[in-house]
């Protein structure tokens, strides 16, 4: 990839030029699911300031968002169906309360809700706590892996395979984090790991970088993702609701985006 959009040399003028290309390429009929994931869901989560935990509507609705961005599956949706109200309720507010004691153990709690929930993997998990805190953690998608990574070992570009492992991830949260603090030094803003999946999402969709992206399976990698969805869950322990750190400061500020909305043509 060249100097102008590789992830270590990016520059805050370049970063913010491809972030507000983001709206184009997402096509019309995902809108609705865009505003619960990047504002209705964060906002529901602030306000449950003593229980903070996901419905299973609303990781339903993720889920749809996740799948209307890659491939789709519905043996995914399925799987998740399958998992009781009770059940989600219980493993995400579990979840959140491990990361509000050590925010440092992000990849422990994306770990606890890939095993406690049917059709949750490691990057659908990332993708739940994303939305409690969408400064920090970023979302396992394939174009921010692929991005991260673009130049390193075989398979380069966005040809890449991915594995879905838990290393993996660490090493994507790694380099996020290095970017983002850097880009905020360059610019004396917060940015967050939501606006650092948008640009990698446009980097993708055009094929910046020279190497030709093939069709394949957003969780492909040997299955590893897949598997870890079927995977049987294991039971959340039962406890009460204990009151949540939560700062509404961690929901993503995408106001300007989500005010365009309705203007966004259908992509190509």
């Amino acid at each position: 990839m060249d100097e102008i959009h590789n992830y270590e040399t990016i520059t805050y003028k370049t970063f913010s030029k491809l972030l507000d290309s983001y709206k184009e390429l997402v096509p019309s009929k995902l809108n609705e699911l865009e505003e619960q994931r990047l504002v209705i869901i964060p906002k529901s989560l602030s306000e449950r300031t003593d229980d903070a935990h996901l419905k299973k509507p609303e990781v339903q609705k993720l889920v749809d968002w996740k799948l209307g961005h890659g491939t789709f599956r519905p043996s995914l949706r399925k799987l998740v169906e399958s998992n009781i109200d009770e059940a989600v309720e219980q493993c995400t507010r579990e979840a959140f309360e491990t990361y509000d004691k050590d925010n440092d153990q992000w990849d422990k709690v994306v770990g606890m809700m890939a095993k406690g929930l049917r059709g949750v993997g490691p990057a659908t998990a990332s993708l739940l706590l994303n939305t409690y805190d969408g400064e920090k953690v970023p979302f396992f998608s394939d174009e921010l892996y692929r991005w991260v990574t673009f130049s390193e070992g075989k398979g380069n570009g966005w040809d890449r395979k991915i594995k879905y492992s838990a290393k993996e991830y660490q090493e994507l949260y790694r380099r996020v984090e290095m970017l983002r603090e850097r880009l905020g030094k360059e610019s004396d803003e917060t940015i967050t790991s939501v606006r650092v999946e948008m640009v990698a999402y446009v980097l993708g969709r055009r094929q910046i970088g020279g190497t030709k992206r093939k069709e394949i399976d957003e969780e492909d990698g040997g299955g590893a993702e897949q598997k870890a969805e079927e995977t049987p869950p294991r039971a959340c322990r039962t406890s009460p609701p204990v009151m949540s750190t939560y700062s509404a400061r961690r929901a993503p500020n995408v106001s300007q985006y989500i005010a365009n909305l309705n203007t966004v043509p259908s992509a190509a």
